[in-house]
């Protein structure tokens, strides 16, 4: 079901709801090239398959405090290898670690940018949040993350999708 024909225009839910329809993909970023609004705050981009109970007042504040250009959500997420990790150069052994557990953060798909960012965002051509972040790294503009540390569940995958709902009344519901 489209989003529209669900949500309407949010009066239901008391928020306002105004949507973008691209004719083509363009991209986790390339849609914000198609909004008219001029924006004088930072603002809020996230992906629409997250299920999340992050406090985005405390990622905002974040993002002032540290005169964050472009604030990341990010993850922590463990990587575990069941088996002795060899340790070599070229076929020599170096040592051996067991059964090691590789510690990553990764993007959470929430994004908090600065308004002018906008203007990196090229007119209708596809770019992913990810081509924005590198073209502002080489612009040496100040990127931060924030850790989140509140539920988060990406739900783009079935069996994911799965777990959320199995989880949802556990995070979500009531009392």
């Amino acid at each position: 079901m489209h989003g529209e024909a669900h949500f309407g225009d949010g009066s239901a839910s008391g928020v306002a709801i105004d949507y973008l329809l691209e004719q083509q993909p363009l991209g986790t970023a390339g849609a914000l090239g198609l909004l008219r609004e001029t924006l004088e705050q930072p603002f809020f981009v996230t992906n629409g398959d997250l299920l999340t109970k992050v406090d985005f007042r405390k990622i905002l504040d974040f993002h002032r405090e540290e005169e964050s250009d472009f604030t990341v959500g990010a993850v922590r997420y463990d990587i575990s290898v069941p088996y002795g990790v060899l340790l070599q150069e070229d076929d020599h052994i170096q040592g051996i670690v067991e059964k090691p557990v590789y510690r990553h953060y990764v993007n959470a798909g929430i994004y908090l940018l600065n308004p002018e960012l906008r203007q990196r965002i090229p007119k209708g051509q596809r770019t992913d949040m990810t081509d924005l972040m590198t073209a502002l790294l080489a612009e040496q503009k100040r990127l931060l993350t924030y850790p989140i540390i509140e539920y988060w569940l990406d739900i783009g995958r079935h069996p994911d999708l799965e777990l959320a709902r199995s989880e949802f009344e556990v995070h979500f519901g009531e009392g």
